[in-house]
């Protein structure tokens, strides 16, 4: 059985030498550290790390990105528990972002010379992290808690890397550090988010390692970057959430079995945002009549729409259609957003023609130029095609400006086209 000898707030802790499952492993020792220049930080190989005066306010200006609203950050642990890294060697997959260890930051850079450092802090465990290892119970617990509001319908939480001082010789021991994401939607229960992809394996020493799961794992023995022994493959967290609703979300990390050998889990900076694309909007006008639009939606990204036409006039459908009251000049709307992002474009209408007022570029349009001539306005130089509603071709014509007379046509609705340029026209004969 393992003997804690002396535990000291904040101190290295010492211990005598244990014997498990037949096999002596070696002492349960914190070895020393150099001292660390915390006002400075500390870099080994161009890792650094530095403590933060006030973390709450750190971590709400750097930890999450776009599309999350958080509020009410509580930290538990704090210095020297918790700090900022930076990592310009790319072992982390990321550079930069929140350590959160079980004992102290400073014990985390390398190179690893040391098997066995670690810090002691006399601090509780976590009581949801004692539930993902039944049998163990948990000390020197690291939290950061908040809640937060999604406008996105997925969760892209932290990307994160785990790592320990434990591994590999403690795996299967009563030594099994653990770590674990709580999220849980208002009134509802805790629900950890940190597992193996595609499974209910929680990250712990005993679950992954370099005997079960060893595909994420990484032996560190004589590691430059980082001291602690052992570490897994950047995860990342993703989950389904309702938008504009409140979430608590709780980050744990704590010893279990005792107090020594630190672990610590790398949170990746601006990590921790909604999945949700930007939008980029677009539409293109269709004359049906002299009065009558047909309003094309080609914007992606979107699932909110409002138009407004000018007139006083709005919609909220897809791509509507207009019937404007009289001729004239109209300045026409989309606002389109997401559950995020918001964007709107503006584009002119010319209502009273037989021709289109607006068009998906300044220098490409078609104007009733005097009756029975459409003016196509165009700088390219592909043919423009005439085509019936059912997409006919009616006559070709060569591209560029032109005057186009619609005397040879027939009374009804036509398409005409060029390149990615299109809208349509009517000609009315008198019987």
């Amino acid at each position: 059985m393992k003997l804690l000898s002396t535990l000291l707030l904040s101190a290295i802790v010492s211990t005598s030498a244990w014997a498990g499952g037949g096999k002596v492993f070696p002492p349960r020792v914190a070895g020393a550290k150099r001292a660390i220049p915390f006002a400075n930080g500390t870099n080994s190989n161009q890792f650094q790390v530095d403590t933060i005066p006030n973390l709450a306010q750190f971590i709400s200006e750097h930890l999450f990105g776009s599309c999350v609203q958080v509020s009410n950050v509580q930290v538990g642990g704090g210095s020297p528990a918790i700090g900022h890294f930076s990592d310009s060697t790319g072992a982390m997959g990321f550079n930069n972002g929140l350590l959160m260890t079980t004992g102290s930051i400073a014990f985390a850079p390398g190179p690893n010379t040391n098997g066995a450092s670690g810090q002691a802090n006399a601090l509780p465990g976590d009581p949801l992290l004692n539930t993902l290892i039944p049998g163990y119970s948990t000390n020197d617990a690291s939290i950061l808690e908040f809640d937060f509001i999604p406008f996105a319908d997925t969760l892209l939480g932290f990307q994160y890397v785990f790592g320990s001082e434990e591994y590999p010789e403690f795996v299967g021991t009563n030594f099994n550090d653990v770590f674990g994401f709580f999220i849980t939607p208002q009134g509802g229960t805790p629900i950890n988010l940190a597992t193996l992809p595609g499974s209910n394996t929680v990250v712990s020493i005993n679950s992954v390692n370099q005997n079960d799961n060893s595909s994420f794992y990484n032996d560190n023995t004589n590691g430059q970057v980082l001291e602690y022994d052992g570490y897994l493959n950047p995860l990342q967290i993703f989950t389904p959430v309702t938008p504009n609703t409140v979430y608590h979300f709780k980050i744990a990390i704590a010893d279990a079995g005792d107090y020594i050998f630190d672990s610590g889990v790398f949170l990746q900076a601006a990590s921790f945002m909604g999945d949700e694309d930007s939008v980029m909007v677009d539409f293109q006008v269709n004359q049906l009549g002299p009065l009558s639009f047909e309003f094309q939606n080609l914007t992606n990204g979107a699932n909110d729409y409002t138009w407004d036409f000018g007139d006083g006039q709005f919609s909220t459908a897809v791509s509507p259609l207009h019937q404007y009251s009289a001729p004239g000049t109209y300045n026409v709307s989309l606002l389109a957003k997401n559950y995020c992002y918001t964007q709107a474009l503006n584009r002119q209408v010319l209502a009273g023609t037989t021709g289109l007022g607006a068009s998906l570029a300044a220098s490409w349009g078609v104007y009733e130029a005097e009756p029975g001539f459409l003016k196509i306005s165009s700088e390219e130089q592909t043919p423009i095609q005439i085509l019936s509603t059912s997409g006919q071709l009616v006559m070709s014509l060569q591209g560029g400006a032109r005057l186009f007379s619609t005397s040879g046509l027939a009374s009804g609705i036509y398409l005409i086209q060029q390149g990615l340029h299109r809208t349509k026209f009517s000609v009315n004969r008198a019987n």
